[in-house]
């Protein structure tokens, strides 16, 4: 089995939490999304958007809870392969009392475009970029799934990573790049390794999790990235007859991604 289809199996296990850790954990999700929102609100609202929102690789839900406490979705799905969080995902909607938001544990390739379109069509944290190193056929069938599942008039959003800054430090640094970095205290994991190396036009990312509360605790995962240029965004979109391709450095203000990563948004029009 390929690595990415298991990458986030375990994360967000709600044997983790209590109930006070699991309250200030959402909340604190809840919160990193005002930049999402904020962008959406100014970028991709009009007339045309009905509230009917798809998430690719939706994590915890977040983002499409977000949407529904803001009164922006009418019907919110969320596709992701890990059952972990798709049943941390459903406690998540079930303690904000949702009613519009749907949690599939599934593959959104999977998708039957026939049974609905949708207004806006989301993939963030980079999500994108583990699909098309599964299989030869993966990126033609990610962004055909993309094309059919869009209404006409529908946008996409996209959050994306060049990869460029770790591919030449990865290579200064003889092969591999190891970073720390720490998590927020609602975290029930204190520390983060990274290991990044080249392969081909892959990243492939290890990371390494030290426990809050026990050193002795690590948890670990890998997964294989496209690294895609801007250019080579575009031309993937547009080969797929969407047009309005557009480039953002941040959401709502300079630093609020990590470095290299991009926003892209582009709309169906039929």
């Amino acid at each position: 089995m390929h690595p990415n289809l298991r990458t986030h199996e375990g994360f967000e296990s709600l044997a983790g939490f209590d109930e006070v850790t699991f309250k200030s954990y959402i909340n604190n999700k809840l919160q990193g999304c005002d930049k999402h929102i904020d962008f959406i609100k100014k970028n991709l609202i009009d007339d045309r958007y009905k509230g009917h929102v798809l998430e690719f690789g939706s994590g915890n839900g977040k983002l499409l809870f977000r949407l529904e406490k803001e009164g922006m979705l009418e019907q919110g799905v969320g596709y992701d392969l890990s059952e972990s969080r798709n049943k941390f995902t459903k406690k998540f909607g079930e303690s904000l009392g949702s009613k519009k938001v749907t949690s599939i544990h599934g593959d959104f390739l999977s998708i039957d475009p026939s049974s609905h379109k949708f207004d806006l069509l989301i993939g963030v944290d980079i999500v994108t970029q583990l699909i098309p190193p599964v299989s030869g056929d993966a990126e033609r069938n990610l962004f055909n799934a993309i094309k059919n599942t869009l209404k006409n008039g529908g946008w996409l959003l996209l959050e994306l990573q060049d990869f460029a800054n770790i591919i030449n430090m990865a290579q200064l640094a003889g092969g591999v790049l190891r970073q720390w970095k720490e998590f927020h205290e609602s975290d029930p994991w204190r520390y983060g390794l990274d290991a990044f190396s080249v392969q081909g036009r892959d990243i492939k990312w290890k990371k390494t999790f030290i426990h809050r509360t026990s050193l002795a605790k690590t948890s670990s995962s890998t997964e294989i990235l496209r690294a895609y240029t801007r250019d080579e965004i575009r031309e993937l979109l547009t080969g797929i007859g969407l047009s309005d391709v557009r480039f953002y450095d941040h959401w709502q203000e300079p630093g609020d991604v990590d470095s290299g990563e991009y926003i892209v948004v582009a709309r169906n029009k039929g």
